[in-house]
């Protein structure tokens, strides 16, 4: 009869203790208090707001209505000032539409409708009012 003697090394018979990890804290849940704005400011559809603080940097209140009519008159400006140009639009995230033929205010005034002219023909585009940067004629 054959014995089969198994030596087992020292750090395999150890027992290893795994703590378990420490209980954090719960995270807590801070509610902040709602302010009152229309006390401070008073913004009505004519009027228009600048407040400032202490870095010397303003926002502006505008009304919707009144800066997409704004857009629209400066286009229409610049379409009869220059009727030779092509009119541009730039955006805040740095795309430019050139050739716009024509600029109309979407029913509640949040969006405007362009249109492009192009070699496949008018294009239409509808952006938020306040994703426009500027208008250019060149």
């Amino acid at each position: 009869m054959q014995f089969l003697l198994l030596i087992i090394p020292y750090f395999l018979t150890t027992t290893i203790q795994i703590n378990p990890p420490k209980k954090t804290q719960e995270p807590t849940i801070i509610q902040e208090e709602k302010t009152d704005v229309s006390k401070d400011v008073a913004v009505s559809q004519n009027t228009i707001k600048a407040l400032t603080d202490s870095t010397n940097k303003s926002i502006m209140i505008i009304d919707i209505d009144k800066r997409t009519q704004d857009i629209i008159n400066v286009f229409n400006n610049l379409k009869k000032e220059f009727s030779y140009a092509q009119i541009s639009i730039k955006l805040y995230d740095g795309t430019i539409l050139t050739n716009i033929s024509d600029i109309t205010p979407a029913q509640d005034g949040t969006m405007i409708i362009l249109k492009q002219n192009t070699n496949q023909g008018t294009k239409q585009f509808a952006f938020f009012t306040e994703d426009i940067k500027g208008i250019t004629a060149f």
